[in-house]
């Protein structure tokens, strides 16, 4: 008797393996998925925060247009380098005309 009962817990065993293995199975395709999807959104998110940064620039360029916002001197002033290789090239260095 004790064999029997070995013999069908050994095989209740196996089946549940079997169940667990097929479980772990589908939850793999399905992480898979999700990962897969949210690479999608990922780069639907980069490719959205590229299209809003170009209309916010566009939509202030023409706001400063339309109402001649000044800028703060104070911010748009740089000190100039007097280095040679600090120095900005011109139009005619790279052949472009004005």
């Amino acid at each position: 008797m004790q064999l029997d009962d070995c013999i069908k817990m050994n095989e209740e065993t196996l089946t549940m393996s079997k169940q667990t293995a097929q479980m772990l199975m589908e939850q793999e395709e399905t992480i898979n998925r999700i990962d897969n999807k949210l690479d999608i959104v990922d780069a639907n998110n980069k490719k959205s925060a590229k299209v809003v940064k170009s209309m916010s620039s566009i939509f202030g360029q023409i706001k400063n247009i339309i109402f001649g916002v000044k800028s703060d001197p104070a911010v748009t002033s740089m000190p100039q380098s007097t280095k040679p290789e600090d120095k900005m090239p011109t139009l005619k260095e790279y052949n472009i005309e004005e």
